[in-house]
């Protein structure tokens, strides 16, 4: 479900009174969280291989990949690379190196706890796994991460990222136009997004992005 409803869109673009362009609205929102969804980070999701703020699906593995799992706190935590986590579906820690992810490899839920803003897997005192082992592809971690429901601001930065596509949707793909007395060269759609929305999105940016 899209975090911006139609008729929410249409507060951020007063030339639209009536509902009669709402079908062109809801494909626009779905491209202007897929651009926050960029600027902020997320990374393709495992099932469509889209982009999106939204909560999605992700299936990511230690050591490798544009977007790895992290074996931090000495081998006592995962920090998975989006957040919010919404939920963890399985861990699998493969220490042979097989790669098989059976039901042997399998972290018994009993044994972990979701910090799930900072998109950390942390393993309890008492647990019967004692640390996740260190390797390449050793840790396959199934998680759903994302924005289910709006957090406060970000109804806001999503009416202002679609502001900007509904304005810009007739000039995507030119990089000019012509005309008298001069003519006017475009910005590109990734150097040019204002700095309200910047600002908007900066709060929901993933710390992957800086790495």
């Amino acid at each position: 479900m899209a975090i911006l409803s139609a008729a929410e869109a249409r507060v951020y673009i007063p030339t639209l009174t009536g509902s009669a362009e709402d079908t062109l609205l809801d494909t626009l929102i779905g491209r202007a969280e897929a651009l926050a969804g960029v600027y902020c980070g997320f990374p393709a999701e495992t099932s469509g291989n889209s982009i999106s703020i939204e909560l999605a699906t992700y299936t990511h593995y230690s050591g490798i990949g544009a977007a790895p799992v992290e074996i931090v706190r000495s081998g006592q935590a995962l920090r998975v690379p989006v957040s919010p986590i919404g939920a963890v579906t399985s861990i699998h820690d493969d220490r042979d190196g097989s790669w098989d992810y059976d039901s042997g490899d399998l972290v018994s839920a009993a044994d972990y706890v979701i910090l799930k803003d900072d998109g950390l897997i942390l393993l309890t005192q008492d647990s019967a796994h004692g640390g996740f082992s260190s390797g390449v592809r050793n840790i396959k971690v199934v998680y759903t991460a994302g924005w289910a429901t709006a957090a406060p601001g970000l109804k806001e930065a999503i009416g202002l990222t679609l502001k900007y596509v509904f304005e810009r949707r007739k000039t995507f793909g030119k990089i000019g136009i012509s005309g008298s007395p001069s003519a006017i060269t475009l910005p590109t759609l990734a150097s040019s997004l204002p700095p309200e929305i910047q600002y908007a999105l900066s709060a929901f940016v993933l710390p992957r992005r800086y790495l």
